[in-house]
């Protein structure tokens, strides 16, 4: 006697006709936590905005940023697991100190260099749409890269402290450029890895915050790009 399924089981339907269902409704719950994501981020960015109009933004002001945005990632699956609405109440959180950070560092762009702003906008929807695309359509896999992209990322991480120390043109070409291509091809790999995941909300809060450090971060590349290359052009 053949066991008896509910509507909602899967075993009662062929494997290709369940998956793109799953997919669909975690794309649709990321996106929409994504959405939201960048509402946060705007709010903090004009918070952070003030904060530096006001003199308060220094070194200690993004160091505790920082510190405050890894730990609240490295919760942000076991919470969220636990529990949706602190899972967003992290997700938001996270992404509201991250807009805190951000903010500054637009403002004096946009002061001291509004057309690279613009173009580093520009690009970063660019090559978003264009990378999202191809990563949801291209039967090529990054997956097994990601022990590499992790390898890239420590080492951009690197860079960017000599940076601090080593003021020089070709380097900030350098780690823009490198930054800019690792973070293209981390999208295009969580892309990827939100087409395989089970539609299950501590997914959705992860991969939405996942694809909005890949997306800000390619931005803050192209940003760190053009404008080395708007300094090495006018000196």
């Amino acid at each position: 006697m053949e066991p008896r399924y509910r509507y909602d089981d899967p075993r009662a339907f062929p494997l290709e006709q369940v998956a793109p269902a799953v997919s669909r409704s975690l794309v649709a719950t990321t996106l929409g936590l994504l959405a939201f994501s960048f509402v946060f981020s705007v709010i903090g960015g004009v918070v952070g905005l003030a904060l530096a109009g006001a003199g308060v933004v220094g070194l200690p002001f993004f160091i505790i940023l920082a510190i405050g945005q890894i730990a609240l990632i490295f919760a942000l699956r076991p919470v969220a697991a636990r529990s949706a609405p602190l899972g967003l109440l992290l997700l938001y959180s996270f992404t509201f100190l991250s807009g805190m950070s951000l903010g500054p560092v637009i403002g004096a762009y946009a002061v001291a260099a509004p057309g690279v702003l613009g173009q580093a906008l520009l690009l970063t929807a660019i090559i978003t749409a264009g990378l999202t695309i191809y990563g949801w359509v291209s039967e090529v896999s990054l997956a097994r890269f990601g022990t590499w992209l992790l390898i890239g990322l420590l080492t951009l991480i690197g860079g960017s402290i000599v940076a601090i120390f080593v003021r020089a043109t070709w380097l900030e070409v350098l780690l823009g450029g490198g930054g800019a291509v690792l973070f293209s091809l981390f999208l295009v790999y969580d892309i990827q890895r939100l087409k395989q995941m089970p539609a299950e909300f501590a997914n959705a809060v992860v991969m939405a915050a996942s694809v909005y450090l890949d997306i800000v971060n390619l931005f803050l590349s192209l940003l760190r790009l053009l404008g080395a290359l708007s300094g090495s052009n006018r000196d």
